[in-house]
């Protein structure tokens, strides 16, 4: 009898993860063939299209223990910079460049890398607040994350990290720049009512349950390629678990939209931003919205129509398509 559960396909021009009958993982015993099915059916294991292709020439220059680092909020840039400090399309490959596009007094900067959700989610923020900032975009694969100037903007050398010169404050975790600026700046992204504050505290805190939930079929499928190359058979067992898992999360969403355009009404508020980014991460991978799930569908379609995700939406550089 011919098992149903999610089938990853690929479409002309997109990725898609779509539910059907898949007869030829069910009657094998999970060997390569197995894995090859669902390789053949549109994963793409965690490879972004278009991340930083001068990579492999980056030079990554140390700064001198005793010369220390500059200030990374009263650092000015220089007239002679590299196009970095005003192209938010290249991303800095090296600490040189890095310290080239550390803040003036008084400017925002944000810096986030190629593919991050939590980090396209403070871009799409900054856009809905209006909130004027520069843009930098840092390289994951050149090290400069891990440079001494990287580090004296955040010890755990990840992105986003939003520079503040206006209140001279660093932030380094994308819960905190969020409700800062949330905190700080107009154009709240948060209702005022408390029946309504409540359904989006609560959306917003649910909100990486979908990230998590896919991002443990992506590591499986990727270990479960790396196994089968060693003759090594697929749980398929654990297969169906994980999609039934995701699917079930899926069906929770689904349902909170229910007589609603957004998650709490009419208006989106920053329970959207964050959802959308994780779901946006989640159809990048091959989940196929159309079909399955009409209401998250028609709610994703919204949200990518928004000035803000539009404007802060970069294929050659975030890799997404959404």
């Amino acid at each position: 009898e011919m098992s149903t559960y999610g089938v990853l396909v690929k479409d002309i021009g997109t990725h898609s993860f779509r539910k059907g009958v898949a007869s030829e993982l069910s009657n094998t015993p999970g060997g390569p063939e197995a894995v090859n099915v669902w390789l053949r059916a549109g994963w793409t294991l965690g490879t972004v299209q278009g991340r930083n292709q001068r990579m492999e020439a980056a030079d990554v220059k140390k700064v001198n223990d005793g010369a220390g680092t500059p200030d990374p909020i009263a650092q000015p840039v220089h007239n002679n910079a590299s196009a970095v400090a005003q192209d938010s399309s290249y991303a800095i490959c090296t600490e040189e460049e890095l310290i080239q596009t550390f803040a003036k007094p008084g400017e925002r900067v944000l810096y986030w890398g190629s593919g991050s959700p939590q980090a396209w989610r403070v871009l799409i923020a900054l856009e809905e607040k209006n909130i004027e900032y520069r843009s930098v975009c840092a390289s994951f694969s050149s090290g400069v994350l891990k440079s001494p100037a990287f580090r004296q903007l955040n010890p755990r050398m990840r992105v986003p990290v939003y520079v503040d010169g206006t209140a001279g404050v660093i932030l380094y975790e994308c819960d905190a720049i969020l409700a800062f600026l949330e905190r700080f700046y107009p154009n709240p992204l948060m209702p005022t009512d408390p029946k309504s504050f409540a359904i989006a505290e609560t959306r917003l805190h649910e909100a990486n349950e979908v990230l998590s939930t896919v991002g443990e079929m992506v590591v499986y499928l990727r270990r479960a390629q790396s196994n089968a190359k060693k003759n090594i058979k697929t749980n398929m067992d654990m297969l169906h678990a994980k999609w039934n898992v995701l699917e079930t999360e899926l069906k929770l969403w689904e349902m909170y939209l229910d007589g609603r355009q957004y998650l709490v009404g009419n208006d989106a508020f920053l329970c959207d931003v964050v959802v959308f980014t994780n779901v946006a991460y989640a159809v990048r991978c091959g989940l196929q919205l159309d079909g399955l799930y009409p209401r998250l569908a028609m709610w994703y379609l919204r949200m990518c129509s928004r000035p803000s995700v539009e404007k802060t939406y970069k294929p050659s550089i975030l890799g997404w398509h959404l």
